[in-house]
């Protein structure tokens, strides 16, 4: 690990080849691999690598790590606690308050999780929405890539998929609370740049 700062190593820790980076929260490093899942933790003057559980880790925010722990079933653990959620991938909001994560259906839904609780928060989205791409920001907000619902022409069937994408911010408020969503862009489905960011 190095501070980019001060432009010095700070510390360092062999690790098994498959090795790889899941997530860097504070001063903790977390890696997976074969071998398990570990926190790399550094203070002036100590280093500890403590292991974490299983290679299955996804993602660590805050107190929170979320791990694949079947093939459609997350475990999140939060502190001292642990939640089990249906999905498949996870992504935590930088406080490690919230986990999103996708169904394991064909339409892939996305779906979000208070980490304490484990109830299912609003996505802020209609329940059919197709999400090209999705990010859990910081203060309750997340930011999607969205399909804009496209009716076929008056005069036939569309020929092509020409619809278009909206770049959309939703606040996350409890089930039954009214979400008022933000539209920052719209951009042409034909946007390539926009399919790969």
């Amino acid at each position: 690990a190095d501070d980019l700062a001060a432009r010095e190593e700070v510390t360092s820790q062999v690790v098994g080849d498959l090795t790889r980076v899941v997530a860097v929260d504070s001063a903790t490093v977390h890696v997976a691999g074969p071998e398990g899942a570990y926190g790399l933790e550094s203070s002036p003057g100590w280093t500890a690598l403590v292991r974490l559980g299983k290679d299955r880790l996804l993602d660590a925010a805050g107190d929170a790590l979320a791990f694949q722990d079947g093939p459609t079933s997350l475990l999140v653990t939060h502190g001292p606690s642990s939640i089990e959620v249906p999905g498949v991938g996870a992504q935590l909001a930088p406080e490690g308050d919230h986990v999103l994560t996708r169904v394991a259906d064909a339409q892939g839904r996305v779906r979000i999780f208070d980490t304490v609780t484990g109830q299912e928060v609003d996505t802020g989205l209609a329940p059919d929405a197709e999400v090209y791409a999705a990010k859990l920001g910081g203060r309750g907000r997340v930011t999607y890539l969205v399909e804009l619902e496209q009716g076929e022409p008056d005069d036939g069937p569309r020929l092509s998929s020409s619809g278009s994408l909206q770049l959309v911010t939703c606040p996350l408020l409890d089930p039954g609370l009214f979400t008022t969503c933000t539209v920052h862009r719209t951009f042409p489905r034909s946007t390539p740049w926009a399919l790969e960011q």
